[in-house]
């Protein structure tokens, strides 16, 4: 009786303690093993006007947090790197809350334009109406300083034609909607059909604002491809957009196509059943 006491009263500290030792394992897997684990991904997209095929890195979702992740950040342009892209383009959220190493950043970021023409838009973490309200920045100009101190072309609502291969392809860099800074009228100024046009924004749901702009490829991030999924039914509890069907990955919308690259970094350097995505997209002539 008084060993069937003790263990009854041992048993909530041993549930107790075995809730906590799985809840603690669960976080270092989500952020020293699952964040880590960078996925090179490779999709083929037919867009007109294309007479030759162009590959194109797409990466976002930085997050910088904490000094250490510029050399997790620096290892996954190396992978992209490697691919040789013809050139890079970045969908936004370098930083969450506040910079942290505006000198190491800019270090970092050279590494890009260094090797390959580099184009980059900001977030809703970068700055804006959605940053203050949590405590972030009102505007992204701190965050575009570093973007443009690294050599990277700042497309904050404007457009730029670039020679791919000895053919035209236009970008158009949108500032993110939710930071109020977006203006779609002036980026879009001057871009006409007929020209092989790529977009580039922040959020998958700014596609309806920009659907009557001439554009033939949105290139986005800001979901994370949902950051934490449950694994076995691979369902995520917290996704940040009105059309969760863009999550991640390419999609088909009213003629055109949407590409969502799952980003990254991450919130707290943590993912689960969700790796950290570097996304390469080979761009080839409409068969």
């Amino acid at each position: 009786m008084r060993a069937s006491r003790r263990a009854l009263l041992a048993a909530p500290f041993l549930i107790g303690g075995g809730g906590y030792g799985a809840y603690r394992g669960l976080e270092y897997w989500c952020t020293n093993v699952e964040a880590e684990r960078l996925e090179l991904t490779a999709k083929n997209v037919a867009l007109p006007g294309l007479t030759a095929p162009v590959r194109v890195l797409h990466i976002a979702d930085f997050h910088l947090e904490m000094p250490g992740t510029l050399a997790f950040l620096e290892r996954a342009f190396a992978m992209g790197l490697a691919e040789k892209p013809d050139f890079v383009v970045i969908s936004g959220d370098f930083i969450t809350d506040r910079l942290i190493d505006f000198d190491g950043y800019v270090r970092s970021l050279q590494k890009l334009p260094a090797a390959r023409p580099t184009y980059a838009v900001t977030g809703n973490h970068d700055g804006g109406v959605w940053s203050a309200d949590r405590r972030g920045y009102a505007d992204s100009s701190l965050v575009r300083k570093v973007i443009e101190h690294a050599g990277i072309e700042m497309l904050h609502n404007r457009n730029v034609n670039i020679e791919v291969r000895g053919q035209r392809i236009r970008l158009t860099g949108i500032a993110d909607f939710w930071s109020g800074e977006a203006r779609p009228e002036t980026a879009f100024s001057g871009v006409t059909e007929g020209v092989t046009s790529l977009a580039l924004a922040h959020n998958p749901d700014s596609k309806e604002q920009l659907a009557r702009f001439p554009w033939d490829l949105l290139l986005v991030g800001h979901t994370h491809g949902g950051q934490w999924r449950v694994p076995i039914i691979d369902w995520p509890p917290y996704v940040p957009l009105l059309d969760r069907r863009f999550l991640e990955g390419l999609h088909p919308w009213q003629g055109r196509q949407i590409h969502v690259t799952r980003g990254v970094g991450s919130i707290l350097h943590s993912r689960l059943n969700c790796r950290p995505e570097v996304s390469i997209l080979n761009l080839v002539p409409v068969a």
